[in-house]
């Protein structure tokens, strides 16, 4: 297999008491739809993901073969934002007593 690199994005969803993982694998290089589909499989299978599923289910999503560096890092700073909203830090003060 051609395979050069695996990112993964890991979104942990909680609706009332409903909670999921949903991952997403990048992967990049020269690979069929098969080899990809083959790659995902094994995620499936690992012993950290089916330790997890005991709790909770997760969802693996392949992205789309060829998505650009420009398009993931649009959405991670997406994700970053819903997930830590900007605001005014609070104050920080220092007792030197």
């Amino acid at each position: 297999m051609d395979l050069k690199a695996v990112r993964v994005d890991l979104h942990f969803l909680r609706k009332d008491k409903d909670e999921q993982i949903h991952r997403r694998l990048h992967l990049d290089g020269d690979l069929s739809e098969e080899q990809r589909t083959r790659i995902a499989e094994i995620a499936e299978r690992t012993p950290v993901t089916l330790t997890l599923k005991r709790g909770l289910p997760i969802t693996t999503e392949l992205a789309p073969a060829g998505e650009s560096k420009s398009e993931l890092n649009g959405r991670l700073d997406e994700a970053l934002e819903e997930s830590f909203p900007a605001s005014d830090p609070p104050a920080v003060t220092r007792n030197n007593g």
